[in-house]
C-alpha cells in the first residue's frame, strides 16, 4: 500500500478491495466507492488503493511486481549487509546504548570470519546473524512500546488521517495487568485464554512519553518491569542465542551450514506479546532443539 499509493495508512482500503474483489463483501462496488467518497479523507490514495486491492485478487504477482516487491513480497533488491547492520546498530545505539551496539557488531564480524574460514557462505551466515541478534537484542518491551507511540510517527499519522482536534484512545493489555476484571464481561481473558486489550484514554499519552524518556532503566534494579514473565523470556533467549553463536563457531562445516544458518536465524520467528509470544518461543525452541 505505502509503495502504491504513497501512504502505509490506505492498507485497510487496499484489503477491502482485495476482499471485494474475491467476493466476501455482499456490498456492491457502488456502494463502497460512495462510501470513500463520503467519508472525504485522503479520497484519491483509498480511491487508488481499493483498485490497487481488486487488481490484487486477480493478479498479485503482478501488483507485487509492480510494487517493485517480488512474489514473497520481499524488496527485489535487498539492503546489503553492511547497510543492514549500520542501520540495525544505529537504532541499538538508541534502544541500550553504545556497549549493545558494538556487542551486535563483533558478534556478525564473528560469524562472517569464521564463515569464511571454514569455507562456507560468509555474507549468507553473517546475514543470519545479523538479523537473529539484532531481534533477540531489541524486543518490543514496554519501553520500546512507547517510544514508537511517542517518537512522532504515530501522531503524524493521525494528523494526516484525521482533520481538526482529535481524541485518541490507546488499546493495550499489559503484561502485569491481565488479571484485571474487564468491564465488557468481567474477566481480563478472551475466550482463548489471552489477556484482553483494555481502553486507555488520552491521559495515557504523557504516561507513554515518561515511560519512554525512562528506557535508561530497562534491566536495572529500577526497572519496574524486571521481574514479568515477558522480561524473563527475553533474558533467557538472549542467553540461549549467545550459547548458539559458540555452538556455530565450534560446530560450522560445509556439511552443516544450513543448519547453523537456520539456527542462526530461528530467533526471527519469535514475535507478539505474552501467551503469543510465548507459543512462537515454544515453537522456535523445539526446532532449536531438533536443530542442536
Amino acid at each position: 500500500a505505502e509503495r502504491l499509493t504513497g501512504q502505509a495508512i490506505t492498507a485497510n482500503v487496499l484489503l477491502l478491495g482485495l476482499a471485494w474483489q474475491i467476493g466476501l463483501v455482499p456490498v456492491s462496488e457502488a456502494a463502497l466507492i460512495r462510501a470513500i467518497e463520503l467519508n472525504g479523507q485522503d479520497t484519491v490514495a483509498n480511491m487508488a488503493a481499493f483498485t490497487w486491492g481488486r487488481r490484487a485478487g486477480l493478479d498479485m504477482a503482478s501488483v507485487r511486481a509492480l510494487a517493485g516487491l517480488d512474489t514473497d513480497g520481499k524488496e527485489q533488491t535487498p539492503v546489503s549487509l553492511e547497510a543492514f547492520v549500520t542501520t540495525r546498530a544505529g537504532f541499538l545505539v538508541g534502544y541500550g546504548g553504545d556497549a549493545m551496539a558494538v556487542t551486535y557488531r563483533q558478534a556478525v564480524e564473528n560469524a562472517q570470519t569464521i564463515a569464511r574460514e571454514r569455507g562456507t557462505d560468509a555474507d549468507a551466515l553473517a546475514r543470519a546473524v545479523a538479523e537473529g541478534y539484532a531481534h533477540v537484542l531489541a524486543t518490543k518491551d514496554e519501553y520500546e512500546v512507547a517510544r514508537l507511540y511517542r517518537d512522532g510517527t504515530f501522531n503524524d499519522a493521525i494528523a494526516q488521517a484525521f482533520e481538526g482536534p482529535v481524541k485518541v484512545h490507546y488499546h493495550l493489555a499489559p503484561g502485569w495487568m491481565p488479571g484485571w476484571p474487564s468491564k465488557h464481561n468481567g474477566t481480563g481473558y478472551d475466550a482463548a485464554g489471552r489477556p484482553r486489550k483494555r481502553d486507555f484514554g488520552p491521559w495515557l499519552g504523557p504516561v507513554l512519553g515518561l515511560l519512554a524518556w525512562l528506557k535508561s532503566l530497562r534491566g536495572s534494579v529500577f526497572d519496574p518491569f524486571r521481574f514479568g514473565a515477558d522480561r524473563a523470556l527475553e533474558r533467557r533467549h538472549r542467553a540461549e542465542y549467545e550459547d548458539d553463536l559458540g555452538l556455530i563457531a565450534v560446530a560450522l562445516t560445509p556439511g552443516s551450514f544450513d543448519l547453523c544458518q537456520e539456527l542462526a536465524h530461528l530467533p526471527t520467528t519469535v514475535r507478539g506479546f505474552g501467551p503469543i509470544r510465548q507459543e512462537a518461543f515454544d515453537q522456535a525452541a523445539k526446532r532449536r532443539h531438533e536443530i542442536l
